[in-house]
């Protein structure tokens, strides 16, 4: 073999083995670049946790914007709910409510509510968390009354008594307390029945509507779903409901802060107040409902909330917050919607 033929033969081997070194440095490459990937995304967003929005042939949900309707923020368009008003006026101002009068306006804010009117879904959920403590049981409405008859007393023998006409506590008709078990009673007794029409509107199958309403992006569908909690009393079945429905309803809140909705911060106030889906922290509470406030919303009851806290020179907050902590807070998170 001649030296011409052998730098041939060794110019092809070294060709194989520069291709196959490389395929194995490619290999290798890949192999690395996946593992960075995973490494990078060891947090998922909530926006790539839940399901993207569905579009139905009718356009059901068309997720928009349009601005302030009136003293409302309308999130969610759905067809025929800018085209036409309602035929009742909707009226989303606690002070306004009774017991004769809740279970409609509860109906009517409701269907506001699923067209995208944020003042009024705060205005249901607030009829929701009246009813919490409003017995249903006979035997409890009977102490119930009796509580607030003896409280009156109370009240009279340290020369400070309930006037004929009740004490409203300077909110709504809910709230009153009257001198008499007469009165009491009969207010009670009218408060306990329109917390029974209220509940038989809220079914579990309305629950089951709102969550898949949810799930689709619904805004308002998302904030009732997660400011509703459900009561199912004390039975092994209740861990698991509770407990499917807290982590829904984080989930749908954070769905709402990462589209910039007001709603997000409002549920999440009402959850730090109450200790719905999270702990209860006044002084969080109070950051998020005022920033909600300041992104646009005028939810009557909130306004109060918020007015009556920041006015109150003796409020200390547990976790050691100062008020003027809760207003950078809160002006912190406004950023999340404006």
């Amino acid at each position: 073999m001649n030296n011409s033929a052998k730098s041939i033969i060794t110019a092809c081997i070294l060709i194989v083995v520069l291709l196959i070194s490389l395929e194995l440095a490619k290999d290798h490459s890949n192999k690395a670049t996946s593992i960075n990937v995973t490494s990078d995304k060891l947090f998922i967003s909530e926006s790539e946790k839940r399901p993207q929005v569905e579009e139905s042939e009718t356009n059901e949900l068309k997720l928009t914007s349009p601005g302030l309707k009136g003293n409302a923020k309308w999130i969610v368009h759905v067809p025929g709910s800018l085209d036409s008003e309602h035929q009742t006026p909707i009226d989303s101002n606690p002070e306004n409510t009774t017991p004769e009068n809740v279970d409609g306006m509860v109906r009517i804010n409701l269907e506001a509510a699923l067209d995208g009117n944020l003042e009024a879904g705060n205005y249901v959920q607030w009829a929701l968390k009246s009813c919490e403590n409003v017995p249903l049981n006979s035997d409890m409405l009977e102490r119930m009354i009796q509580s607030y008859t003896d409280w009156a007393g109370q009240m009279k023998a340290e020369g400070t008594p309930i006037p004929p006409e009740g004490n409203y506590g300077g909110r709504n008709d809910f709230s009153a307390q009257f001198p008499t078990e007469t009165q009491n009673r009969e207010h009670l007794t009218k408060v306990s029945q329109a917390c029974e029409r209220i509940n038989s509107i809220f079914t579990s199958d309305l629950r089951q509507e709102l969550m898949g309403m949810a799930e689709k992006g619904h805004v308002l569908a998302r904030y009732l779903y997660a400011t509703w909690r459900p009561m199912p009393g004390l039975t092994p079945a209740s861990w698991d409901l509770m407990q499917d429905w807290q982590l829904n309803a984080l989930q749908f809140t954070y769905a709402n802060l990462d589209e910039r909705e007001a709603a997000g911060l409002l549920a999440f106030g009402q959850s730090y107040s109450r200790g719905l889906f999270t702990p209860s922290v006044l002084s969080l509470a109070l950051a998020l409902q005022k920033a909600a406030l300041d992104c646009g919303i005028e939810a009557s009851n909130v306004q109060s909330f918020v007015s009556e806290m920041l006015s109150d020179s003796s409020l200390r907050f547990r976790d050691g917050s100062t008020m003027h902590d809760v207003l950078v807070m809160a002006d912190h998170l406004a950023d999340r919607c404006r």
